[in-house]
């Protein structure tokens, strides 16, 4: 339940981010895909950054999606031969959540620079745990900074 809260938290603090940042349609911010585009965007980041940033929800929620199980257990049920077929499904579905969060990652280090916060609140604020963003996010949302776009990150 109290993850739930925070992750509300790091909703409200996006939706405060992108008003700051003259998105038009702040209220995106609670879309899980369409933020993580958004932040990426805010961030000055590429469009290969913003594709594994608006990722990273979906990947995850793959996962436990049921033809996606379905598959791995009739990959699995078939037998030793197709061994090698699961475990490159499963190196890949992992490479993918890997370079998705990276970019996730990056993209929050770099949105926090364009609001003119420091290297280490940037990098404090880039963790992605929802108690931990929210506190960030909320910092930058409700705070007095101002957004400044910056596009040498690129």
């Amino acid at each position: 339940m109290l993850i739930i809260i925070f992750t509300i938290l790091v909703y409200v603090g996006l939706y405060k981010i992108f008003q700051k940042s003259k998105i038009e349609k702040a209220w995106i911010a609670f879309i899980p895909v369409v933020n993580g585009w958004h932040l990426a965007k805010i961030s000055g980041r590429s469009l290969f950054v913003s594709l594994g940033t608006a990722t990273l929800p979906l990947l995850l929620i793959a996962y436990s999606f049921p033809p996606f199980t379905q598959l791995v257990d009739s990959i699995r049920s078939t037998g030793t031969q197709n061994a090698p077929v699961l475990a490159i499904l499963g190196y890949c579905y992992v490479l993918l959540i890997i370079i998705s969060l990276i970019c996730y990652v990056r993209a929050s280090f770099f949105m926090s620079q364009s609001f003119g916060k420091s290297y280490w609140f940037s990098f404090f604020s880039s963790i992605p745990h929802p108690i931990i963003q929210s506190i960030f996010f909320l910092i930058i949302g409700f705070g007095d900074s101002q957004y400044t776009q910056k596009n040498e990150h690129m």
